[in-house]
């Protein structure tokens, strides 16, 4: 577990080889090494491997070292995917656009499934290249990706013994301690294996080109006491921004891969005196802006940094992440769906009740009913999700009333569900709307041969029209037609011959559920969350739980306050390699878990 300052129980922060409390200026070295061969291993390789492999290492509380398990696999995961499609990027400025197709939605909101299908999909367009003729830079990473990090991920479907993809999805949905013992004996030799085969990387150095005097400094194992990475040699072509990963071998004549924007650099203001601290770092995610984008840090300690203007811009020119996205999601007048969150989770049994309610009905009305904040859209929202992901023909038209928006009217629902149904259009079309739209869900019924699911969010929103909007369901209640109807209780849905999704409606987050929707939001930031465990309990989650009385969206609030994003550092958007004070951040954002309680 994280270290805590003995005058104030606040985490201490990992810097170089000392761990520091910001507020009383402690400065502790960091415990003895593990007599561990992978611990020697480690110092060969890229410095985000290199953390995250010796904090798997050094953990002992089983279950912060599964978490730590699972997060070194996914680093593992996002370093490989990075580097691939870097070597398909060599031969253009930009992705193939099939490529760009495959991946793009998987980049902007990834989870670790996400990144796992991102490499998959990079290394296939890679070794299409290389069979024209063209010579990888990395020829090592194709055979140990299939033969060994691809087999340890599994799919989510395997077993989570088996599979660390599965063992994650165990572990975000709150698994009990008394559980996880045997989950780790199941890993514990199977991932030392996958470590010890990476060895490997040892051959190549990562190094970053960075300062105001541009110079290169090779990201290789961690920085030694002081904070710094040692000074490299500077190749003739490298720009500023640059993370280039390139052979040891000495022959400057082989090529190096630039893995910018994907992966950064940046070092950050100096903390306790003169000790310049650097962060590699490697893409995570857009933020809901849609104009930054967020990197995770790997320090040792945990905050996440945003870069604005010139590296978001490049994630977009480059690899195409949003192009496809905007299409997909451009609103026709409001009623778009929102996106549903890589992390929000917690809500996995009422979402299994959802899924099965769905399946169980051929057609008629089905009402999802809750309180505000409750979390009623988010999974309104991933259905839709879910269903347009589907190979099996099904089709889904939705709709989500915001008030005091355009959109926010029946006509308006009727215009955008008709013309999302215009494959289905027939010859001619009738001036009635209503009419249309019903010859329209007969049609998609009977061609598909699936489910047509209608999903009509936030009734609520239009107050006295509500009603109508239930008697339209009815009366087009088809054969392989089902409405799915989302409001806040006291409507007249139940009067009106709708099925309850949940018989007293979506109630509060369980303790275990809330505790999962933190641990997936504080990102690194969890292994503080882990600190306060007693036993079964959890002080920090209780909290949260009275607080927000168990609803997702005040919890939400909680993990924003609290977690990696609460410190945003974020460079100039002049430049994207200026020097954010990730130190400062760290140390401000470590602590905020126990000084909010």
């Amino acid at each position: 577990m994280q270290p805590l300052c003995p005058e104030c129980n606040g985490a201490l922060v990992e810097i170089g080889a000392y761990f520091i409390c910001e507020s009383h200026g402690q400065v502790q070295p960091q415990p003895g090494e593990p007599d561990d061969p992978l611990w020697g291993i480690a110092s060969g390789l890229p410095f985000p491997l290199a953390v995250v492999i010796r904090e798997y290492l050094a953990e002992h509380d089983t279950f912060a070292r599964l978490w730590r398990l699972v997060d070194t696999a996914e680093v593992l995961t996002r370093f490989a995917a990075t580097v691939a499609l870097a070597e398909v990027r060599r031969e253009a400025d930009a992705l193939p656009e099939v490529l760009q197709a495959k991946v793009g939605k998987a980049i902007e909101r990834p989870t670790f499934g996400a990144w796992r299908m991102t490499l998959e999909s990079a290394l296939q367009a890679s070794s299409r290249l290389h069979s024209s003729g063209q010579a990888p830079v990395v020829p090592e990473l194709a055979g140990w990706c299939e033969n060994h990090l691809l087999v340890a991920l599994g799919g989510q479907r395997d077993s989570p013994e088996r599979a660390v993809l599965a063992l994650r999805n165990q572990l975000a949905h709150a698994v009990r301690r008394g559980e996880l013992a045997p989950l780790l004996d199941a890993h514990v030799a199977t991932f030392r294996l996958l470590l010890e085969s990476s060895t490997w990387l040892e051959r190549y150095e990562l190094a970053a080109v960075v300062g105001v005097s541009p110079h290169l400094v090779s990201l290789t194992g961690l920085p030694d006491a002081t904070g710094r990475f040692p000074a490299a040699s500077m190749p003739a072509n490298a720009a500023m921004g640059s993370v280039l990963l390139r052979p040891r071998d000495g022959d400057d004549h082989r090529p190096e891969l630039n893995l910018y924007p994907l992966q950064v650099f940046a070092s950050g203001s100096e903390v306790g005196g003169s000790a310049p601290v650097g962060a590699a770092q490697i893409y995570q995610r857009f933020d809901s802006t849609k104009r930054r984008a967020e990197f995770t840090v790997f320090t040792g300690a945990v905050a996440s940094v945003s870069h604005e203007g010139v590296v978001a811009q490049r994630l977009v020119r480059d690899l195409g992440l949003l192009k496809r996205r905007r299409k997909e999601l451009t609103p026709l007048e409001g009623g778009t769906p929102p996106e549903v969150g890589a992390d929000f989770v917690g809500r996995h049994d009422e979402l299994e009740v959802l899924r099965a309610a769905i399946d169980a009905h051929d057609s008629g009305l089905l009402w999802l009913y809750g309180t505000a904040g409750s979390g009623k859209s988010w999974l309104a929202a991933k259905m839709v999700e879910e269903y347009r992901e589907k190979a099996d023909g099904n089709v889904v038209v939705p709709y989500f009333f915001r008030a005091g928006e355009e959109g926010c009217s029946i006509d308006s629902f009727l215009a955008s569900a008709t013309r999302r149904l215009a494959a289905f259009a027939p010859a001619e079309a009738d001036p009635d709307a209503r009419v249309e739209l019903l010859k329209r869900l007969r049609a998609a019924a009977s061609t598909s041969g699936a489910k047509v699911l209608v999903v009509v969010d936030g009734l609520d929103e239009l107050g006295r029209a509500q009603p109508d909007i239930f008697r339209m369901a009815l009366a087009m209640s088809l054969p392989r037609v089902v409405w799915l109807c989302v409001s806040r209780p006291g409507t007249v849905a139940a009067a009106a011959g709708a099925v309850k999704v949940f018989d007293r409606g979506l109630g509060p987050m369980t303790d275990e559920g809330i505790r999962a929707m933190l641990t997936a939001g504080l990102d690194r930031l969890r292994y503080d969350l882990f600190g306060q465990d007693v036993g079964d309990h959890n002080r920090f989650v209780d909290v949260v739980t009275r607080r927000s009385n168990g609803l997702p969206s005040t919890c939400a609030c909680w993990w924003r306050i609290c977690g990696p994003a609460a410190s945003p550092c974020r460079s100039p958007t002049s430049s994207p390699t200026a020097s954010p004070p990730i130190a400062t951040c760290c140390c401000a954002t470590s602590g905020s878990l126990t000084s909010r309680l």
